[in-house]
């Protein structure tokens, strides 16, 4: 009798749990804030034309205000690039990059909710605001020849194609602005 009772009482225990158990909560899946960032792509510029950011806060369920930032090269539709003896390539002509920094305040509607279990949700995003443009230099690598070796120069169109070996890094004359 005592084996009868205790193992009913243990399966009693399984079939009534005073606790319960959830194993996936499937409510809103709403937020309050959200932070982007990402790599753009634009007709006028190389393979990677710029940077994102962009932080988005709620004001209602579905509208939200933002504040963004973009940093983008901008190059000339004629920009060409001249191979080199070395083997690398510079475009020829080219004074002076353009960086464009791009301040945005918008606001963000979700028209579509994201359904459970999925992950696509459809907003309309509208901004606008200061677009500031930076001048840097477009520096070369050039052979000084004999013991001079190899400077990084501003590139000058009197300087001999010959001795040019190949573009600097992008950034060279950023800081020289500050």
């Amino acid at each position: 009798m005592r084996k009868f009772l205790l193992s009913f009482l243990t399966l009693l225990s399984f079939i009534y749990c005073p606790t319960s158990s959830v194993a996936q909560d499937l409510e809103d899946d709403g937020y309050n804030s959200q932070f982007v960032w990402g790599i753009n792509k634009a007709t006028n510029s190389g393979l990677i034309g710029g940077f994102v950011f962009r932080y988005s806060k709620a004001l209602t369920e579905n509208v939200y205000h933002s504040f963004g930032l973009e940093v983008v090269n901008i190059k000339h539709p004629k920009e060409r690039r001249q191979q080199t003896l070395s083997g690398s390539a510079f475009i020829l002509g080219k004074s002076n990059y353009l960086y464009d920094f791009r301040f945005q305040y918008g606001r963000e509607w979700r028209l579509f909710r994201k359904a459970p279990q999925q992950g696509v949700q459809i907003n309309f995003l509208a901004s606008g605001g200061p677009s500031i443009g930076v001048v840097t230099p477009y520096y070369v690598e050039v052979s000084g020849g004999g013991d001079q070796g190899q400077r990084r120069i501003p590139y000058d169109p009197t300087v001999d194609l010959a001795t040019i070996m190949g573009p600097e890094v992008c950034f060279r004359g950023f800081p020289n602005l500050l």
